[in-house]
C-alpha cells in the first residue's frame, strides 16, 4: 500500500528548503499550487500531509521527484 508521506530521504523542513532555494514565499507556492497558504504551512511544519494531487503539483512546482512523497508500507 502506498502512503503519501515523506519519505526519510524528505522531511518536512527539505520543503522548505526547496521552495526557499527558488527564492519563494509560501504565499507563492500555495498559489502555484493551488491551495491556500495554510496548507502549505501545515505540510512544512508536518501537522499535515499533502494529498496525492498536491504532492504532485509540489513536485512539478518546485522540481522534485514526485517519488519524494512516497513511501510504500509494504516493504
Amino acid at each position: 500500500m502506498l502512503a503519501l508521506i515523506f519519505s526519510n530521504a524528505m522531511k518536512h523542513s527539505d520543503l522548505r528548503i526547496a521552495r526557499r532555494a527558488l527564492g519563494m514565499t509560501q504565499k507563492d507556492l500555495a498559489a502555484r499550487v493551488g491551495v491556500v497558504q495554510s496548507t502549505i504551512v501545515r505540510i512544512e511544519r508536518g501537522l499535515n500531509r499533502p494529498s496525492l494531487r498536491i504532492a504532485l503539483r509540489l513536485a512539478d512546482v518546485l522540481g522534485l521527484d514526485p517519488a519524494t512523497f512516497v513511501k510504500d508500507e509494504a516493504a
